[in-house]
């Protein structure tokens, strides 16, 4: 019969062992997906017009070793009137002119696509 209490004894230590380990599984369990609670924004896509392009040139280094970047920016004016510079890459740069007209699409006040001549596919989950 001592056998029998020693059994019941170390279940019972087990199981209070293990009671933090799985109520920490449970709570995970339950939490929301990372893609529901993400804080990264969606793309948005808004009609606009290309009014305007320019390059800006940045100069950093030193003066003995001197260096420049070059930032291809361009001029949309969205729906709304609201007009806004974008950074672009050099090929967009040179394919744009003004007055072209379609679909931008941004994300976090950044470049992504134009009219779907420059950008890849978005993923079909994204809303």
């Amino acid at each position: 019969m001592e056998w029998f209490s020693g059994i019941i004894l170390v279940l019972a230590v087990l199981a209070i062992a293990a009671w933090p380990v799985t109520n920490a599984l449970a709570k995970k369990k339950a939490a929301p997906p990372p893609e529901e609670t993400s804080d990264i924004p969606q793309p948005e896509e808004t009609e606009a017009v290309v009014k305007g392009k320019m390059i800006a040139k940045e100069d950093y280094g030193s003066p003995k070793v001197p260096n420049s970047v070059f930032f291809y920016r361009v001029e949309f004016e969205l729906q709304g009137g609201e007009n806004i510079f974008l950074d672009v890459p050099e090929n967009v740069y040179e394919a744009l002119q003004p007055g072209d007209a379609g679909q931008l699409l941004t994300q976090n006040g950044m470049f992504l696509d134009f009219d779907g001549r420059f950008g890849e596919d978005l993923p079909e989950n994204t809303p």
